[in-house]
């Protein structure tokens, strides 16, 4: 459920208004951190769909 929340959510305003205040402590580039975070957000939506298609596939079969 939390990827799949994290898939649809506001990364680039969460991460550039919550996540200013760590930006003086950073010792990499501001940039690095948001695309670990827009990949991890592909990986994540990429995971959902396999669960949903492989676990609880049952779940949205039709009514036999």
């Amino acid at each position: 459920m939390g990827a799949w929340q994290y898939s649809g959510a506001g990364l680039i305003n969460n991460y550039f208004s919550i996540g200013s205040a760590m930006f003086a402590s950073l010792t990499i580039p501001v940039i690095i951190p948001l695309l670990v975070m827009f990949v991890m957000k592909f990986v994540g939506a990429v995971f959902v769909r396999f669960v949903l298609g492989s676990v609880y596939k049952k779940d949205f079969a039709e009514n036999e």
